[in-house]
């Protein structure tokens, strides 16, 4: 249950990275147009475009705030539209679950860049209209590395593995994130081995690992039980400081308790700085789940001072089994919920 919930945390972790890189040139892209207030004496143009730049950022402020028939009653009163003014009522319909509005200002926009692009793109994406997403892709002029990336992590969450191998092959300069998200891709569609081997192949290629990327190796390495692995993969991630990432760490836990080594899960836990939920459930989980009755009850005591609250997991047949034996193995270690 806890390492199917830390797969689950994958799914969309290169999507909502994605997301944020896209956000930022949008948000660009709004800042770069000038001032209008500091232009000293304005033109008929001048006031044009100041007319557009107030507008533009009423239209953005309503979309943000659920206003969305506002803000296109705002959009349509324009006399005046650049391409940063749709792309703004493209993203407003988007946010507000409106693909089929934002594909209507995008198909009147005599000027497209690819932030108008990526938004449709994203948008099909996000609703698993992949057939839609990939004919936007394919037709796309001006491809950047969030277009690749998010086709790329699309087809691989909707399980089309095979058509984003093809597709990241043909990726001109993929970067770490590109990477990740073809990994991530292999390892949610159960190909434990070849996502090792491709996060080998990323190493080989120069290309510095991300803590998702580190995160689906791990849960590959669970599948796999490949402990030695596993050890290895966690001395590479120490190296790059990603050992306090709270997902770098549940799926290390997960892995260490899946192959058995729970020293190795301990000293893990003890270097999170906040462990979380899953965090907490996955070492209850494992020691009820490999008969470590004492230890089982230790952190179940622990959690409860912590506040926090166990799952599914004590109700499975292992965890009453351990809680109800008379006699306990005695611990080598115990868990602090200090450290």
């Amino acid at each position: 249950m806890v390492i199917a919930t830390c797969r689950g945390n994958l799914v969309n972790n290169t999507m909502r990275v994605t997301c944020i890189m896209f956000h930022k040139i949008v948000a660009k892209s709004i800042s770069d147009h000038r001032n209008p207030y500091n232009m000293g004496v304005l033109s008929n143009n001048d006031i044009k475009d100041r007319d557009m730049v107030a507008l533009t950022k009423r239209i953005l402020e309503h979309s943000q705030k659920g206003e969305i028939d506002y803000a296109r009653r705002i959009y349509d009163q324009m006399n005046h539209r650049d391409c940063v003014s749709c792309n703004v009522m493209i993203r407003g319909y988007i946010k507000n679950h409106r693909t089929r509005d934002a594909r209507e200002i995008f198909d009147r926009m005599h000027h497209r860049n690819t932030v108008s692009w990526n938004s449709m793109i994203m948008a099909y994406t996000h609703e698993r209209k992949m057939h839609i997403a990939l004919k936007f892709f394919l037709i796309m002029p001006d491809k950047d590395v969030i277009s690749w990336t998010t086709i790329i992590s699309g087809l691989c969450h909707d399980s089309q593995i095979e058509d984003a191998w093809q597709l990241f092959k043909q990726m001109p300069e993929p970067n770490s994130i590109s990477w990740s998200s073809v990994i991530s891709g292999f390892q949610q569609n159960g190909l434990a081995a070849e996502t090792l081997i491709l996060f080998k192949e990323m190493l080989s290629a120069g290309i510095h690992p991300t803590p998702h990327s580190f995160t689906s190796a791990l849960t590959a390495t669970a599948d796999l039980a490949a402990l030695s692995i596993g050890q290895q993969l966690y001395s590479q991630l120490i190296k790059r400081g990603f050992e306090i990432n709270i997902h770098v760490g549940n799926s290390a836990i997960s892995m260490f308790i899946k192959s058995g080594s729970f020293y190795d899960a301990r000293h893990v836990f003890v270097v999170i700085p906040r462990p979380d939920t899953i965090t907490w459930n996955s070492m209850l989980s494992g020691y009820a789940q490999h008969g470590y009755g004492l230890e089982a009850i230790m952190t179940f005591h622990q959690m409860q001072k912590a506040h926090i609250f166990p799952d599914g997991s004590l109700s499975t047949p292992s965890m009453k089994s351990v809680i109800n034996k008379e006699r306990y193995e005695e611990p080598d270690c115990s868990i602090d919920a200090e450290n």
